[in-house]
C-alpha cells in the first residue's frame, strides 16, 4: 500500500508539474512557489489519508492478529472470525485458524504423548523396582534353600552320628557323609593318640597316600600341627598360600581351597577334620559354620563311643588289672567251646595262682600288691596271642583261654610263661630291690578234660593244686590217667 501511495503522489506532482508550465510559462518562480504550495499540501494530505488507510486496511487486523496470539500464548485454542476484515487478512486469519488448529491438535498429542509417557515411567519404575525385589527375593531363596540344605545336612549327620557307639563305626559313618552328602574333592579325618605325640589318619578321600593306617609323628607340622596348636579352625582360599611348617604327607597333593576344624571338647583338641574343594575361595562363610558344626557332633561323638567302650570294658574288665573279668571270661567260653564242638578243634584252659602272694601282701604291703598284679598282667598279656583272652578270676588267680590249643602245646605256652615270670622284676622294694615271684599252672584241655565249661575248668583247677602239692613253679597237665598227670609232672618238675 505504501508502494503505490508514492507511485501515486510521484504521478501527481509530474501532472502538476506539467500543468504548471502550460499556465504559467513565463512566469516561473510563480509557479515554482505555487507548486511547492500545492505539493507540501498534497503530501500532507496524502499522509493522512495513508496513514488512515493503514490504520484501517493495516493496523487494526494486526492488532487483532497480535491480541490473538497472546491469546494462543496463555494457552487459548479458540478460532477466530476474520469475516470483518479484507480478503488478504480474512485469508490470514484462515490460515492463522488452521495453524490453531493444528498447534491444538499437537499440543493435544503432546499431552498424550506425555501422559503415556508418565505412566510409561511410572511402569519403568514399577519394573525395576519389582526387578529389584525379584533379585532380592531369588537371593533370598537361594539363602534360604542353602540354609535349608544346610540344616537338613546337620540333621542328617546328627541323626547318624547320635546312634554311633563305636570308633570304628563313627569313622565308617564320617567317611559315608563326605563322600555321599557334602561336597567336597577331598577330606581327610585324623584322631589324636593316647599320649598326644601321635596323629592317625582314621577316614580319607581323594588323598594319594599309602598303606591303611596311617601313623604321623611328630603332630606339631602342617595344616593339622597349626590347628591343633591353636584349637582354632583354618581356613586357605589357596591352599598355595601356605607360608606355615612342612606340610603332612596327606596333605601335599590337595589343591584349591581348604579348611580344617579341630574337633574340640573341654579337655582340648582330639583331633583335626580338614576338608578341600577345588576351587579357589570354595567354602562360604555358611559353609565353614556347618564343617565347625558338624566337627563338634565329631567330637562328641567320639568322647560318646570312648566312654561308651570304658564303661563296657568295666564291665567286662578287672578294674586293678586290665584283665578280663571272670563274667566275660565264662561268656568267651562258652562262645569257644561251642566253635570248637562244631570244628572238632581243641580248646586249652590255663589256671595260673602267684605263688605265696599273700605271704606277699603282708611283706611288702598291699601297694606293692597291686603293682605286682598289674605288672604281671601286662607281662602275660604281652607274651600270648591276640586270639587268647586272659582273665582274672579273683585275687592272685588268672585263667587263660586258648582257642585251637591242645593240652600238649598249652603245656608249653604255661611253661613259657613260667620262666618269664621266675625271671622277671615285677615290683620293687621300699629299698628299690627287684622283687620276683613264682607261678603255679593247672591246664586242662577239650575233649580230654571234659565236654562242658565247669568240667574243664574244675578239672584245670583239680591239675592246678597237683602243681601246688608238688612244689609250685611248675605246669600240671590234667588227664584222667593219673600216669601221664605223673609223668609230665616229673617231666616239668626236672626242668
Amino acid at each position: 500500500m505504501i508502494t503505490v501511495s508514492v507511485v501515486v503522489f510521484f504521478c501527481g506532482g509530474l501532472a502538476a508539474v506539467g500543468l504548471g508550465f502550460d499556465l504559467f510559462g513565463s512566469n516561473t518562480k510563480f509557479f515554482v512557489g505555487s507548486i511547492s504550495f500545492y505539493s507540501v499540501g498534497l503530501v500532507l494530505i496524502l499522509l493522512v489519508l495513508q496513514f488512515l488507510l493503514y490504520s484501517f486496511f493495516v493496523g487494526k487486523p494486526l492488532a487483532a492478529l497480535r491480541r490473538n496470539m497472546r491469546r494462543v500464548k496463555e494457552g487459548s485454542w479458540n478460532e477466530v472470525n476474520w469475516s470483518g476484515y479484507n480478503a488478504e487478512f480474512a485469508r490470514l486469519g484462515q490460515e492463522f485458524n488452521q495453524m490453531l488448529r493444528e498447534l491444538k491438535q499437537i499440543s493435544q498429542n503432546r499431552k498424550q504423548i506425555e501422559q503415556r509417557l508418565i505412566k510409561a515411567e511410572e511402569s519403568l519404575k514399577y519394573k525395576m523396582a519389582l526387578e529389584d525385589k525379584a533379585k532380592i527375593i531369588e537371593r533370598m531363596n537361594k539363602e534360604l534353600s542353602g540354609a535349608f540344605n544346610d540344616i537338613s545336612l546337620l540333621y542328617t549327620v546328627s541323626q547318624y552320628l547320635s546312634s554311633i557307639l563305636k570308633i570304628d563305626e563313627l569313622v565308617h559313618c564320617v567317611d559315608g557323609i563326605f563322600r555321599e552328602k557334602f561336597s567336597c574333592e577331598a577330606f581327610a579325618l585324623y584322631f589324636l593318640l593316647p599320649g598326644r605325640k601321635r596323629l592317625r589318619l582314621a577316614a580319607y578321600k581323594g588323598i594319594a597316600i599309602e598303606g591303611e593306617n596311617q601313623i604321623y609323628e611328630p603332630v606339631q607340622v602342617g595344616l593339622v600341627g597349626e590347628v591343633l596348636n591353636t584349637s582354632k579352625s583354618l581356613y586357605l582360599k589357596d591352599i598355595e598360600d601356605w607360608k606355615g611348617s612342612e606340610l603332612l604327607p596327606s596333605e601335599t597333593g590337595l589343591r584349591g581351597s581348604v579348611f580344617s576344624v579341630p574337633l574340640k571338647l573341654r579337655e582340648g583338641a582330639i583331633g583335626v577334620l580338614t576338608v578341600c574343594r577345588a576351587s579357589e575361595t570354595g567354602f562360604s562363610p555358611t559353609d565353614r559354620q556347618s564343617l565347625e558344626s558338624i566337627a563338634s557332633q565329631i567330637a562328641i561323638a567320639y568322647e560318646r563311643s570312648k566312654l561308651y567302650m570304658k564303661t563296657k570294658d568295666l564291665a567286662v574288665r578287672d578294674e586293678l588289672t586290665g584283665a578280663y573279668n571272670r563274667r566275660r571270661f565264662q561268656q568267651m567260653f562258652q562262645l569257644e567251646l561251642k566253635r570248637s564242638r562244631r570244628f572238632h578243634r581243641a580248646l586249652s584252659v590255663l589256671i595260673i595262682d602267684i605263688d605265696h602272694f599273700k605271704k606277699f601282701n603282708d611283706t611288702y604291703g598291699h601297694l606293692v600288691g597291686d603293682e605286682l598284679l598289674k605288672n604281671f598282667t601286662s607281662l602275660i598279656e604281652a607274651n600270648i596271642r591276640e586270639v587268647d583272652l586272659l582273665a582274672r578270676f579273683g585275687g592272685e588267680e588268672f585263667v587263660i583261654l586258648l582257642s585251637d590249643t591242645s593240652g600238649e602245646d598249652a603245656c608249653f605256652v604255661a611253661d613259657k610263661l613260667c620262666t618269664l615270670v621266675r625271671t622277671a622284676s615285677l615290683a620293687k622294694g621300699d629299698e628299690g630291690e627287684d622283687l620276683n615271684v613264682t607261678i603255679s599252672v593247672g591246664v586242662a584241655s577239650y575233649p580230654e578234660a571234659g565236654d562242658s565249661p565247669e568240667e574243664i575248668i574244675a578239672n584245670a583247677d583239680t591239675a592246678l593244686y597237683q602243681a601246688k602239692d608238688a612244689g609250685r613253679d611248675q605246669v600240671v597237665l590234667y588227664n584222667s590217667e593219673p600216669s601221664k598227670i605223673t609223668k609230665l609232672q616229673a617231666s616239668n618238675t626236672n626242668s
